[in-house]
């Protein structure tokens, strides 16, 4: 399995600033083979957090991908060489490999939510375009979250892909500000969780969500 994935990644990385497509493909496929063969918890969390990286990766048109998603890889690349011999390692190994998965997750989370407090602040202060494809990140972000047992992200991330897919194309503006109070706090969130702290959501700012329509 090593010696595919290292193959597959190195193509891929050579390739940049394009992403490599059949690369990907290839990748996610194995990430979801190991996960499926997997039994020790943290190392399905971390095929599961991989999976979803490089399906991310899988975009219509063609794109190049961003310094911070190539990053990413390396510790996706990093976990596949402890997993090679983590049998054989003492304790240290699992903290590594939750180190690697907290990682994993917050570099994919947080780019998520960027991406999001970029382009909701943008229709509301530019009058830009509201984001296609807003739920589908924040029910990524909801998945993820769900990877690593962080239920309070999960819940949050979960209330703003359902107010997303309620409001549709043209929300009002007060809509479009109960999503960016939700973004907001996600990051809010993230950033604790950085930190080794789990938070909790704002009770206005769940209550905003669900009640927008």
């Amino acid at each position: 399995m090593r010696t595919d994935f290292e193959r597959h990644l190195l193509l891929l990385l050579t390739q940049r600033p394009q992403i490599h497509l059949p690369s990907v493909h290839q990748l996610l496929g194995l990430c979801r083979q190991q996960a499926h063969q997997e039994t020790n918890a943290a190392w399905i969390t971390f095929w599961n957090l991989s999976a979803r990286y490089f399906n991310a990766l899988r975009r219509d048109e063609p794109a190049q991908w961003s310094d911070a998603e190539a990053a990413t890889a390396a510790q996706v690349l990093n976990g596949v060489l402890l997993h090679q011999s983590f049998a054989n390692l003492g304790p240290e190994a699992v903290n590594d490999l939750d180190t690697i998965n907290q990682m994993l997750f917050l570099d994919q989370a947080d780019a998520l939510t960027r991406g999001l407090a970029q382009s909701v602040g943008e229709h509301l202060s530019e009058g830009a375009a509201w984001p296609e494809g807003a739920a589908d990140s924040a029910r990524l972000l909801a998945q993820l979250a769900q990877d690593v047992s962080l239920a309070a992200v999960q819940q949050l991330a979960d209330a703003l892909a359902t107010q997303l897919d309620r409001v549709g194309a043209n929300p009002a503006a007060s809509e479009a500000q109960a999503s960016l109070q939700g973004v907001e706090e996600l990051s809010r969130l993230l950033h604790q969780f950085a930190g080794g702290t789990i938070g909790t959501p704002e009770p206005a700012v769940l209550s905003a969500l669900r009640g927008a329509a």
